[in-house]
């Protein structure tokens, strides 16, 4: 089958490049993403209380400014934000989920990019719009000892889609911190980064570096909250 344009990628990009292509009175296009649904990685990364670093109002298309509940959204609010770009703008029809693409070359004489989807279907574009995240496929750094790692090792071996620290693990941590550091320079008359508007150290190492590489290498599982990973969906694969 061939299209005037093929989107890879149903995340922000992906779906502001549908809508880019509607109003500009092109309908002969179609979106292909690997996953179940729309989203990239606000539907990729699901781990409690996540939230977007950046104002909303500046996480939000020009062309619809949505009426956010907090200054820096949540995930579910964000989707709810793309699911309802995808019905204001008719754009179901042109999605096609479950549609991974393994190849595309451009064949210069006729003009024309001839995909290969992971299924082994074929599809030609007139033009063709990446529009997949930078940072879909984790890359972990080649370096001595990586497997020893507890947290990978537990990802890998209980086969968890994320783990977060326990609230009150996170708090036993926090109030440990301020103990220790109640007088060191950083608490005792020293207005720095390292504390909050309040004066709380949270992020500063008190005691000896010896204690934290200890810290750092023993991994307590139970200290976690932690999500079993989802089977894949039916013909779901890396793009």
């Amino acid at each position: 089958m061939r299209y005037r344009v093929v989107v890879i990628g149903a995340g922000f990009a992906g779906i502001g490049m549908a809508i880019a292509l509607k109003q500009a009175g092109i309908d002969d296009f179609v979106v292909l993403d690997r996953a179940d649904d729309l989203g990239g990685t606000w539907r990729d990364n699901s781990y409690p209380d996540l939230t977007c670093d950046i104002p909303s109002q500046l996480y939000s298309f020009s062309f619809r400014p949505w009426r956010w509940s907090r200054r820096f959204p949540a995930r579910d609010e964000i989707l709810a934000y793309l699911h309802a770009l995808i019905a204001e703008h008719g754009l179901d029809p042109h999605l096609r989920f479950g549609r991974a693409v393994a190849a595309a070359e451009f064949d210069e004489r006729r003009a024309v990019w001839n995909l290969t989807l992971d299924d082994g279907d074929t599809l030609q574009a007139t033009a063709l719009v990446c529009a997949v995240g930078q940072l879909g496929r984790p890359a972990l750094p080649d370096i001595p000892g990586r497997d020893r790692f507890g947290a990978i090792r537990a990802l890998r071996a209980e086969r968890l889609a994320w783990l977060d620290v326990r609230p009150e693990v996170q708090e036993a941590f926090n109030s440990w911190v301020a103990s220790a550091s109640r007088t060191s320079v950083w608490e005792s008359g020293c207005h720095s980064w390292y504390t909050t508007a309040s004066g709380r150290n949270t992020n500063n190492w008190p005691d000896h570096t010896f204690l934290y590489r200890y810290r750092v290498r023993h991994f307590d599982l139970a200290a976690y909250r932690v999500r079993p990973r989802q089977p894949a969906a039916a013909g779901a694969s890396a793009a």
